[in-house]
Parts: C-alpha cells; sequence; structure tokens
C-alpha cells in the first residue's frame, strides 16, 4: 500500500494484543502508529506522540 502523504494513526482498544497487532500492521506498511494501552508510562505517551516517535 502506498500513501502519498506523511499520516499518523492513533489505536485505542481495551485489548492491548489487539492495539499491538493492529499498530504493527500500520508500521508494515509505513504507516506511522502509537497504540497506547494499559502498562504505558504517561511520560512515554506524551514523548512519542509529541516527538512524532512511532511506537
Amino acid at each position: 500500500m502506498h500513501c502519498p502523504k506523511q499520516h499518523t494513526s492513533l489505536v485505542i482498544s481495551p485489548l492491548k494484543s489487539l492495539i499491538i497487532d493492529q499498530v504493527k500492521a500500520l508500521k508494515d506498511h509505513n504507516i506511522k502508529a502509537y497504540g497506547i494501552h494499559e502498562g504505558i508510562e504517561k511520560e512515554d505517551i506524551d514523548g512519542g506522540w509529541t516527538s512524532g516517535k512511532s511506537t
């Protein structure tokens, strides 16, 4: 899949494994993605999202 523009996706779900799978699938298509799930520290969320780092 080719995306002519840069996009960032945010996946929100109560199922951690589903979030991880969806984020991986997006990243496999060169789409920035960041999943937020239980166990992630607030600093990691703030730092990753504002820096544009895809996790």
